[in-house]
C-alpha cells in the first residue's frame, strides 16, 4: 500500500499531462503529493526522509512552475532531488555515516559495513547519472519525451538499482 501511495502522484501527473498539459499536471502532482503524505503516515506510522525531501523540493519547484507558468522549474526538479540525494549519501560516506542503513533499519538487515558502503555508493552513482540524464533529456528533447522518460524510464531504472542492492546485500550479509 505504501508503494502505491508513493507512486500515485507521478502516475496522476502523467495522466493529467496527457489530457491537460504540463501546468495542470504540475498542479495535480502537487495536490496528489499533499494528499498522499498524510495517508502514507497513517498507513506506515512514518514517512522516510527521502519522501519528505522530495515532497519539499516538489512543493518549491511546482509552485515556481505554477506561479511563473514556466515548466522549466518542474523539469529541473528531478535533477535537484537526485543531486540532493547524491550529496546526502556521499556526505554520509565521507563522514562515515551510512544513511542507507538508517533508511532500512526496520527491515532488520544484517549487512556488513562494507556492504552498506557499496550499496550506498551504488545509489550515489545512480542519482548522479539520473541527474545528468534528466538534464540531458529535458534540454534536448520535447516535453512529451521528458514526461515519458520521467514516468516510464526512471521508475524501472530505480527498480533496477534496487535489484543491484539486493545482490550487494546478499553478498555482504552477516551470519546470524
Amino acid at each position: 500500500m505504501n508503494a502505491l501511495l508513493e507512486f500515485a502522484p507521478i502516475f496522476i501527473f502523467f495522466i493529467t499531462y496527457k489530457y491537460a498539459g504540463i501546468l495542470a499536471a504540475t498542479v495535480a502532482i502537487l495536490v496528489a503529493t499533499i494528499v498522499t503524505l498524510p495517508l502514507q503516515f497513517m498507513y506506515s506510522k512514518r514517512i522516510s526522509w527521502g519522501v519528505i525531501i522530495g515532497a519539499g523540493i516538489l512543493a518549491l519547484f511546482a509552485s515556481l512552475t505554477i506561479y511563473s507558468g514556466d515548466p522549466v522549474f518542474i523539469k529541473m526538479k528531478p535533477t535537484i532531488v537526485y543531486v540532493s540525494f547524491c550529496c546526502i549519501l556521499l556526505g554520509g560516506l565521507f563522514f562515515n555515516k551510512v544513511f542507507l542503513r538508517q533508511l532500512f533499519h526496520q527491515a532488520n538487515l544484517r549487512i556488513t559495513d562494507k556492504g552498506w558502503r557499496q550499496a550506498t555508493l551504488l545509489w550515489v552513482i545512480f542519482f548522479l547519472l539520473s541527474a545528468l540524464t534528466n538534464e540531458f533529456i529535458w534540454r534536448n528533447y520535447d516535453e512529451a519525451t521528458w514526461v515519458m522518460f520521467k514516468v516510464f524510464g526512471m521508475l524501472p531504472l530505480t527498480f533496477l538499482c534496487g535489484i543491484g542492492n539486493v545482490f550487494i546485500f546478499y553478498k555482504h550479509s552477516e551470519a546470524e
